[in-house]
């Protein structure tokens, strides 16, 4: 009885693997993740765009991955440059150490630290982060970049699996680090942003 089920549960797992797909325009890498690949000329803010607009056209959550590059980077043409979905946009500029934090849906508290900071070929370049830098990937090595000027040959979209919470989180003033002065030093780095108008400020909390 043990032996017939040892034989048939691997034959269970690929029946399962192979009866997956992914939509329209979607590779399937593994752990059953889709991604779309796309020749794209775009700066960071227009990878996540993209994404977005692309997932919203198609009733999906998608998204630029981070957690999953190095599968991702199996289709990826030779010599093509790919943003992801890890940045240091959050570091404490006030230090000397980069701290990276993954993108990926549920993965906001997430930071990528020593000793995890080889894999992503980082050492040597923890110099001066007042840029603010994001990482692209290329030829199986990620690259570190600047938010604005860093230009990719391709974007790559990748599907969520998580279930999206609909729970209330608390906004905290103080964390990576604490803001002080809670307001943007210049208009040069700030993330990426949708741009809307609102009558009051409360209102326009609420969008």
């Amino acid at each position: 009885m043990y032996i017939f089920i040892l034989l048939v549960l691997p034959d269970l797992v690929w029946m399962h693997q192979s009866s997956f797909s992914c939509p329209a325009r979607f590779n399937i890498i593994e752990n059953a993740t889709c991604v779309l690949l796309v020749e794209q000329k775009v700066e960071f803010c227009g990878a996540h765009q993209y994404c977005e607009s692309e997932g919203t056209s198609r009733g999906l959550r998608t998204f630029v991955p981070g957690e999953n590059m190095k599968e991702i980077g199996s289709i990826l043409p030779s010599e093509c440059i790919v943003h992801t979905g890890i940045t240091a946009l959050l570091s404490d500029k006030r230090g000397t150490k980069i701290k990276w934090r993954l993108g990926d849906p549920g993965s906001g508290k997430q930071a990528i630290e020593p000793p995890n900071v080889d894999e992503y070929n980082l050492t040597g370049k923890d110099a001066h982060i007042s840029s603010r830098y994001v990482l692209g990937y290329m030829n199986g090595h990620y690259v570190v970049g600047k938010q604005y000027g860093s230009q990719s040959t391709h974007v790559v979209c990748e599907i969520s699996n998580r279930t999206l919470s609909v729970g209330v989180e608390s906004f905290s003033l103080n964390w990576p680090v604490e803001v002080n002065p809670p307001y943007f030093e210049d208009d040069y780095i700030s993330g990426c942003f949708k741009i809307t108008e609102a009558d009051t400020l409360m209102k326009c909390c609420l969008k």
